[in-house]
């Protein structure tokens, strides 16, 4: 996915906790337009608000916002992104707790709900088979 065809200007970008390669895909995407980030807290590791640091830092309008809140918000949302831990061989993703709430609110709003993955993170299993986890 090119960077400059996936971030159009003053767009609001919602996206979960914290993500080294959202991070990385954001502060490439900065230097051609300017948008918004809504960061929303990721209630297991709570470093949403490290997130939200290091975007200001770059010069990112940032805002964090709980888990409790993300159905008030994504209306005004353009986009979702989240980076999920793996990619099975179906499409399905392995992400972080609560990310499947970002997922159903942005299919209720009909926002388009981008996965950020790297191809290391691409496996041949797929999810819930007898053998796969065990």
């Amino acid at each position: 996915m090119c960077i400059r065809d996936s971030i159009y200007a003053n767009e609001i970008i919602m996206t979960f906790g914290y993500s080294t390669t959202i991070k990385n895909f954001l502060l490439e995407a900065i230097q051609s337009r300017s948008f918004q980030v809504i960061v929303v807290e990721d209630s297991v590791t709570h470093r949403g608000s490290e997130m939200v640091k290091e975007l200001v830092s770059n010069g990112i309008n940032s805002v964090l916002i709980y888990d409790t809140e993300v159905y008030a918000v994504t209306a005004r949302v353009n986009k979702v992104f989240i980076a999920p831990h793996a990619v099975m061989a179906n499409g399905g993703t392995i992400c972080n707790s609560g990310s499947l709430l970002l997922a159903a609110a942005a299919k209720a709003h009909s926002i388009p709900f981008i996965v950020l993955a790297g191809l290391f993170k691409l496996t041949p299993q797929y999810p819930f088979e007898q053998d796969t986890f065990n």
